[in-house]
């Protein structure tokens, strides 16, 4: 269950054990919506029961993904004065993991502020325990701290699967001017290594053993 406004944001994520012998698929994104308005209807207090039935319904109408969900609390606006106060929001994750495949696709769902964002592209490689983040593109959403909380989210999911225990991250000589910037997320906020600089020429690595 997320944490109260204004405090430090907690997540805890929900899955189910698939079904056997269930045939048909559910849309995860309406089955979501579905459930956002019987948990807003119900009030925070029933939210995570709501989340557990969302979760628990994917993963037995689905035989090629694996759904695990967060909540977290972000800013509900991109900091533009250090001075004003702090406003949080709601932010809901799906994570869909490829059940086969090698590498695995790992699709992250964002919902806010009533729309749905595909902002992630992330591979998961069973045979050497690696997940490598491809791209990230926040988009009109940058600046919330969703990113964040998505990596740490991710990081969760993956400890908890065993399915890799790194993450690294490319850093293209096309980024070498906002570098600074870069490092800050990747270092400063999420605790990531810096394994190689980026240059104008070559390309710069991160990672974060799990």
């Amino acid at each position: 269950m997320s944490a109260p406004y204004g405090s430090h944001s907690r997540s805890t994520p929900f899955e189910a054990n698939s079904a056997i012998g269930v045939q048909h698929r559910v849309n995860p994104i309406t089955l979501f919506l579905e459930q956002k308005i019987t948990a807003l209807e119900q009030g925070h207090e029933n939210a995570r029961q709501a989340i557990a039935f969302l979760v628990s319904q994917l993963n037995q109408h689905q035989d090629k993904e694996i759904f695990f969900f967060f909540v977290d609390k972000v800013l509900a606006s991109p900091p533009k004065d250090t001075h004003v106060v702090k406003v949080f929001t709601d932010c809901y994750q799906l994570f869909v993991f490829q059940r086969e495949g090698n590498p695995r696709l790992i699709r992250t769902l964002i919902f806010f502020n009533g729309k749905v964002y595909d902002n992630f592209l992330i591979r998961l490689d069973d045979e050497r325990k690696l997940c490598e983040l491809e791209d990230i593109d926040m988009g009109e959403i940058k600046n919330h701290g969703i990113a964040s909380v998505c990596l740490k989210n991710l990081e969760t999911v993956l400890r908890q699967t065993h399915s890799a225990n790194r993450i690294i991250a490319g850093l293209a000589p096309r980024d070498y001017e906002r570098r600074q910037h870069l490092y800050y997320f990747y270092q400063s906020k999420n605790g990531y290594e810096i394994r190689r600089p980026v240059s104008r020429t070559s390309w710069g690595l991160v990672e974060k053993r799990l």
